[in-house]
């Protein structure tokens, strides 16, 4: 199964579900669930979206996304009939 998805859609999905991620990140770092995190889902401003990881009082990661970069959402199938969702950046093209 493959299915691509708006992120405006997938968004308060996700804000619904946080206990089915089980891991958010970058090209630069990943962050992986665990049984003592909490997933907050936040607007830290009209263009900008929030991602805290918490454990107990303590901020372990924060995931800022704007979304001026968020083309769409790939939805696939994963093991043991699990769902994966891809984030697909949006490009500029700087070739003048």
């Amino acid at each position: 199964m493959q299915q691509t998805i708006p992120f405006k859609v997938f968004w308060p999905w996700l804000t619904e579900h946080p206990d089915c991620i089980l891991r958010a990140g970058s090209a630069d770092s990943v962050v992986y669930d665990d049984d003592d995190y909490h997933w907050c889902f936040t607007e830290e401003d009209a263009c900008t979206l929030l991602v805290q990881v918490i454990r107990g009082k303590r901020l372990v990661a924060e995931l800022f996304i704007e979304l001026a970069h968020i083309a769409f959402v790939r939805m696939t199938s994963g093991e043991r009939g699990r769902s994966i969702s891809t984030w697909f950046r949006k490009f500029r093209d700087n070739r003048r």
